[in-house]
């Protein structure tokens, strides 16, 4: 029997998706189009929001979706992302590295607020 590896740096070479990590809480929009970050309740220090979530893109973080999070110390931000919202990432003292997507049009208030 062999073992079949259909990933690639959490890049789902099947599904043509990226993965997040563990424990970032997603919900669907009121009109059912598009998903949003509203929280995380994991423990890894590096952090990769999944472009797709129920099959439909990543397009928001909501306000103080990971603040206070002290432990992050790197997050990636998918393209799918056009939004950031206010203080999503407030008080993440540890923060020293954040990639964010090409497709991020707006970031609120005090989204990287006393970070490193």
């Amino acid at each position: 029997m062999f073992q079949i590896n259909y990933f690639v740096a959490d890049f789902c070479i099947v599904c043509q998706h990226f993965l997040g990590t563990e424990g970032i809480l997603y919900e669907v929009s009121a009109n059912g189009s598009y998903a949003r970050v509203v929280g995380y309740q994991g423990t890894a220090t590096k952090i990769k929001i999944a472009d797709t979530y129920n099959g439909l893109p990543v397009k928001t973080i909501y306000s103080h979706a990971f603040s206070d999070k002290t432990s992050i110390v790197s997050v990636i931000i998918p393209d799918s992302v056009t939004y950031i919202g206010d203080g999503a990432f407030w008080e993440c003292s540890s923060l020293t590295s954040v990639t964010i997507g090409n497709s991020v049009t707006s970031i609120g208030g005090y989204a990287f607020s006393d970070c490193s």
